[in-house]
């Protein structure tokens, strides 16, 4: 098989994948809000969802779910073009985003540490 035909296989396979990926994320039952992300971090990218968790009292206090790894480029250059209007969310490299799920601050595309009044208030109403 030529070069074009295996790029074109490579495409058609990380296209299916991302569907799939993006398909699942979208199915999951009551998560209210919840929108799709590509997180960049420390240079790389993950795939994950941000959903505001005390909008009563913060619209900026967000709940990150993101995979524990970091997406290939291929994948993440696939998820853009089937999902164009994913958010693109930078976050701060001091953050520590070790693991999947996160309780952060969002101002606006970019995701770091939440304030002593937030951590306070987050502290004593937990989600």
């Amino acid at each position: 098989m030529g070069n074009k035909g295996e790029k074109k296989m490579v495409s058609r396979y990380y296209n299916a994948v991302a569907e799939r990926i993006i398909s699942r994320a979208k199915a999951i039952p009551n998560v209210p809000d919840c929108a799709l992300v590509l997180l960049n971090w420390r240079q790389h990218e993950y795939f994950g969802s941000l959903q505001e968790i005390a909008p009563n009292y913060s619209r900026e206090i967000i709940l990150l779910n993101k995979t524990s790894e970091p997406v290939m480029p291929e994948l993440t250059h696939a998820i853009k073009g089937i999902e164009p209007s994913i958010l693109i969310i930078k976050a701060d490299n001091e953050l520590d985003l070790e693991g999947r799920t996160h309780v952060l601050r969002r101002l606006e595309s970019r995701l770091t540490k939440m304030t002593a009044e937030q951590t306070e208030y987050i502290m004593n109403h937990p989600v």
